[in-house]
């Protein structure tokens, strides 16, 4: 699933500019679009890095860059400043027509990823050339210490390693500004593709910088930088898209593995929050019946994981074992939310996420009371965190619903601290200023009417029968089931196996693939090979956003409204929110697979994922899963 982020409209006026940095030029000349325009852009991309509008860096758009060494776009991380030069937005424009937004988003995001990861004083999307560069490194300190003086020989050896050095450092930073900020893109809404190369070859030819410059990439350098960056992205691209997939489908292990190699390249207050997300659904799931109340939680809503919780557990070895991975998971999602807000200090989701966290740790350790308190104690200071720190983000898509979650588990520490009168009225309330948020209606039933809280989660609707796969697009009579499609198109996926320390610790091997169907469907793989060498595989075909041909249950996708959706599928097995809306995920049955000699060696399991956007379905996808036995 791309995760597109709507513009926000909102910029700097040019007189704060002439106010707050005096010495820069004022550019009346750039038209008010332009400036509207790229601005937008640029407040996408922040946003996209957890970055609000009106914090640093500040963006100008101007009709030259402050300093004539620079070409094209330019970065001052020490006064949190960015520049783009009106002639590279024009060029953007008139070069890449319909494709114009994308080619300039790489060009801010680049330089935005100079800002963040503060690549020097000044940085730049085309350096001409400065005379004042110098390499002051530790190295070459060491190697001036070292080497015996020998004159000219002496000068000419350290003036190569110096430059040496420059190139390699340079290079460096372009392709990691590269890579960030193609994925910023991405993120934005921007995808790149493959214009990165042309783009490259355009700015060269159009500002005549030369092809080689002293301590700095090369075009054909750059360009190389630019193919690789545009292959790397593609499969980070499809990495997160699959995670995503694969958390809906309660995959929580496989979703991890697929996030931990993204944050290897990729560091962003999201990613990590979205780990710890992942650590919380998984703990979840490992509460029985009566070890927790059953609330819906304000941010990882799992409405259905409470139905399947067993009324009593294992034996006491049983409890045990899982208590203790139950704890691990907590205390891996403790560490991934930290660390999503000491990249952003000022991230709600990751402070609110921190109380859901120790909330529930509060009601793993209840059979310990001073623990319990403590962590409860936690829970409290986080959710009131939580709502102060959102109140003030008026530009901020997520606010209303962040505030409503921070009030929502604000009445669940009310709640568990014994005071229900507090914790009723609080989610009162919430529902009289939001009477469609099931979670609030849900929370006060379950507070209420505790008999019958569970019996009153999601839709009441008979489960329909599992229906025959048909995929619209698939015009091959050859092709009779949903296994048929994926053998077909799956066998020829690109393959990218998961290094050791990033796969599930069940896992010896795991393999992950995707294909683009020639529709633009895309088609995810996840193949495994446990300890046991049996091989596992979740395939996923997911139908992009537009596609008007109909659901497998023949109903076309944009006359299904979400009654139509529940009264064709029944009850969801998982639901989980995103930042555009949630994923639901229904079970389409199952098939149990025998050997030669009757004996079951695996399972099919077959299930349909809807993206569901302001009540409206808008994407879909078929699984197929083959578990092993």
């Amino acid at each position: 699933m791309s995760a597109c982020s709507h513009l926000k409209s909102g910029f700097f006026s040019l007189f704060f500019l002439m106010t707050c940095c005096p010495g820069i030029l004022r550019s009346e000349t750039v038209p008010d679009y332009k400036v509207r325009t790229a601005t937008e852009l640029m407040n996408a991309l922040k946003e996209a890095r957890g970055i609000l509008p009106e914090e640093k860096p500040y963006f100008f758009l101007q009709k030259n860059l402050p300093s004539s060494n620079f070409s094209v776009a330019m970065a001052y991380p020490s006064y949190g400043e960015i520049y783009l030069e009106e002639s590279a937005y024009d060029l953007c424009v008139r070069e890449f027509g319909r494709d114009s937004l994308h080619a300039l988003s790489i060009i801010l995001a680049h330089e935005l990823v100079h800002y963040l990861r503060k690549h020097g004083v000044k940085n730049h999307f085309a350096w001409q050339f400065d005379a004042k560069f110098t390499q002051d490194s530790a190295i070459v300190q060491a190697l001036r210490a070292g080497i015996p003086e020998r004159g000219a020989e002496s000068a000419g050896f350290l003036s190569q390693v110096e430059s040496l050095l420059a190139n390699f450092e340079s290079r460096k930073k372009e392709a990691e500004a590269d890579l960030e900020g193609g994925f910023l893109s991405y993120l934005a809404g921007y995808p790149i593709g493959d214009i990165g190369p042309e783009l490259m070859d355009k700015i060269y030819a159009f500002y005549r910088i030369p092809a080689v410059i002293p301590t700095y990439p090369s075009l054909d350098e750059r360009r190389q930088i630019a193919v690789k960056t545009a292959e790397k992205l593609k499969v980070l691209e499809y990495w997160f898209e699959s995670a995503n997939l694969l958390i809906v489908q309660g995959q929580y292990e496989l979703a991890l593995s697929n996030y931990h190699r993204l944050v290897g390249e990729f560091q962003g207050r999201e990613i990590y929050n979205n780990m710890g997300v992942i650590c919380l659904l998984a703990a979840d799931q490992l509460f029985q019946r009566g070890e927790r109340p059953p609330f819906v939680l304000p941010y990882s809503l799992d409405i259905n994981s409470r139905l399947a919780r067993n009324s009593r557990g294992g034996d006491a070895e049983e409890d045990r074992i899982r208590k203790e991975k139950r704890d691990s998971l907590l205390l891996m999602a403790t560490a991934y939310f930290q660390k999503s807000s000491e990249l952003d200090g000022a991230y709600p989701l990751a402070v609110l996420n921190l109380g859901v966290t120790e909330w529930m740790k509060s009601c793993s350790w209840k059979l310990e009371p001073k623990l319990a308190d403590e962590y409860l104690a936690k829970a409290k200071g986080y959710a009131l965190e939580a709502e102060r720190m959102t109140r003030p983000l008026e530009t901020w898509k997520g606010r209303d619903r962040t505030i409503r979650s921070a009030i929502i588990l604000q009445a669940m520490t009310a709640f568990s601290d014994r005071d229900t009168i507090f914790s009723v009225r609080l989610l009162s309330g919430l529902l009289e200023q939001a009477p469609g948020d099931s979670r609030i209606t849900t929370n006060l039933n379950t507070i209420l009417h505790p008999d019958r809280a569970v019996d009153e989660i999601g839709p009441q609707c008979a489960k329909s029968p599992t229906i025959p796969f048909r995929p619209a697009h698939v015009r091959s009579t050859q092709i009779r089931n949903i296994k048929d499609y994926f053998r077909n198109v799956v066998n020829h996926v690109i393959d990218n196996t998961i290094e050791p320390g990033e796969r599930p610790k069940e896992l010896k091997e795991l393999h992950f693939g995707f294909k683009e169907d020639g529709e633009g469907i895309m088609v995810y793989s996840s193949t495994w090979t446990d300890w046991a060498d049996r091989i596992g595989q979740i395939n996923t075909m997911w139908a992009p956003r537009g596609f008007e041909e109909p659901l497998p249950c023949e109903t076309p996708l944009s006359d299904l409204d979400m009654d139509g959706l529940y009264q064709q599928y029944g009850q969801p097995l998982y639901t989980i929110p995103f930042a555009s809306g949630e994923l639901v995920f229904f079970s389409r049955g199952e098939k149990v697979i025998n050997d030669s000699t009757g004996k079951i060696i695996g399972m099919d399991r077959y299930g349909l994922i809807v993206l569901i956007e302001e009540d409206i379905p808008v994407q879909w996808g078929l699984t197929l899963n083959y578990e092993p036995k």
